[in-house]
């Protein structure tokens, strides 16, 4: 249907290009796409009409040859996975100049108004230097994800396809001690801010967190799950190392980063002067760091300004809310769990994997997405280097699992509840230790993350073939 219909916006650009310059300005070249008058992403059925526009606001490049791209990422297998729109010729596969002539400012141009098949779709526009080159030096670009579910799902409510997976037992037997930890936070903290209702609350709340679950076959959909609970799990932990306490029953214990608030440090605030987003009044934080500061709170501890403020802006349309009073999230069970499926579905912009949520890794590589997720949540800290090498706890005599071992212990725990475990690579038996067969083990768990190619065995070395 793509390709048959996709021509029909020719003509229109082919005016629209023509258009005439505008006068002096003096601001930088920007260019906007949207799908259904939305930045994106959003969700929709096989039958809704899915309408793309974009504007472009050429600045003080205006009347300056440029090339034009416009291109969409689609569902389909090579060599129809990438279509472009060519000027004269409408849409074509691959990667291709739409156009190349002097820049115009466009208010508002419409490419596409029809329903499309299921499946993830990714829309550019962009404008770049008149060389020909796709991926040369851009003067602006945007883009805008559209995920089509089926028709089915789309009038089921997010809650109902979540319940199909995890039921209330399923729940109580993955967190048996959630909510524990709220003797370590606020008085006012939701007494029961991880419940299983607040959880089918939170991802009714949004019609973007539809997508959550929405794709792939069900062993993919019930390793997302997994993986999302692995990730919940391991942020919120209260386990620890013993030979009877085993640590990946503990999560959803913490409500906020232990050891944090009223230490008297300005480290522990989390806060980003330099962030587009900023609170009415700066956090003080020399005497003990407060209720403004933005540390870890609810299940996938939100930290930083920089994402207190865009979760508020999507949730309230008012990026103050939550900047000038983050501790809303622990009054709040629903609100919780909702920063981690906003965190989950909507969050593109990390530097390590640009451009994709930890939803779409995990439809994209299955299992093997879940090191993906975990170099999206935190990998600036965990992922990119060899495994490290496991010390011996003077008090247990086991050796001490590093928070990355554990989020990889966590997802298998949750994948075996799920019926999946058996995608996984195989445990080895007992207790984690420091030789080559738990390494390789864990090094599968998260490919994606830990650079497998020299992992360390204590003092010495050895080469992976994997």
């Amino acid at each position: 249907m793509m390709k048959k219909v996709f021509t029909a916006v020719m003509v229109v650009l082919m005016a629209t290009f023509a258009g005439s310059a505008l006068g002096a300005d003096t601001s930088e070249p920007s260019a906007d796409i949207k799908a259904n008058g939305s930045d994106g992403p959003i969700v929709v059925s096989s039958s809704d009409t899915v309408s793309i526009e974009i504007s472009l606001s050429p600045g003080w490049r205006n009347g300056t040859k440029a090339d034009w791209w416009i291109g969409a990422q689609t569902p389909w297998d090579p060599p129809l996975h990438f279509y472009s729109y060519v000027f004269s010729e409408g849409w074509q596969a691959d990667i291709r100049r739409s156009y190349s002539a002097e820049l115009y400012e466009i208010d508002s141009l419409n490419l596409l108004n029809i329903p499309l098949e299921v499946g993830q779709y990714i829309f550019y526009a962009g404008i770049s230097d008149p060389d020909g080159v796709p991926f040369g030096v851009w003067w602006a670009k945007d883009s805008v994800e559209v995920s089509v579910v089926d028709e089915s799902l789309k009038h089921t409510k997010a809650s109902d396809n979540l319940k199909k997976y995890l039921s209330a037992d399923d729940f109580t037997l993955c967190f048996p001690y959630a909510n524990g930890g709220k003797v370590y936070s606020i008085a006012d903290a939701e007494d029961e801010l991880y419940s299983y209702e607040n959880l089918l609350d939170a991802v009714d709340l949004k019609e973007e967190f539809a997508v959550f679950l929405s794709q792939g076959d069900d062993t993919t959909k019930r390793l997302e799950l997994a993986a999302i609970l692995a990730n919940w799990a391991q942020e919120t932990t209260g386990g620890w190392n013993s030979r009877d306490c085993v640590y990946t029953d503990w999560g959803l214990y913490f409500y906020e980063e232990t050891n944090v608030r009223g230490k008297a440090s300005c480290d522990y605030c989390y806060y980003d002067a330099n962030s587009e987003y900023q609170p009415t009044t700066e956090p003080s934080c020399q005497a003990g760091v407060g209720n403004g500061c933005f540390f870890g709170r609810g299940p996938i501890q939100l930290s930083w300004n920089s994402n207190y403020g865009p979760f508020s802006e999507f949730m309230y349309n008012d990026k103050m809310m939550l900047l000038n009073d983050p501790d809303a999230i622990l009054k709040d069970g629903e609100l919780a769990f909702a920063s981690g499926f906003w965190f989950w579905t909507m969050y593109n912009d990390s530097p390590n994997i640009n451009d994709k949520t930890c939803h779409e890794v995990m439809v994209e590589h299955g299992a093997k997405g879940f090191g993906r997720t975990l170099n999206i949540i935190n990998g600036g800290i965990e992922c990119g280097h060899k495994l490290p090498v496991m010390e011996i706890d003077s008090g247990s005599g086991l050796y001490k699992v590093d928070k990355t071992r554990r989020r990889a212990d966590h997802f298998h725990r949750f994948a075996d509840i799920l019926g999946v475990g058996d995608q996984l690579p195989t445990r080895p038996e007992g207790y984690a230790t420091n030789d080559e067969e738990w390494n390789t083990y864990y090094e599968e768990m998260l490919e994606g993350c830990i650079d497998c190619s020299t992992p360390q065995l204590g003092n010495i070395e050895w080469t992976s073939d994997f």
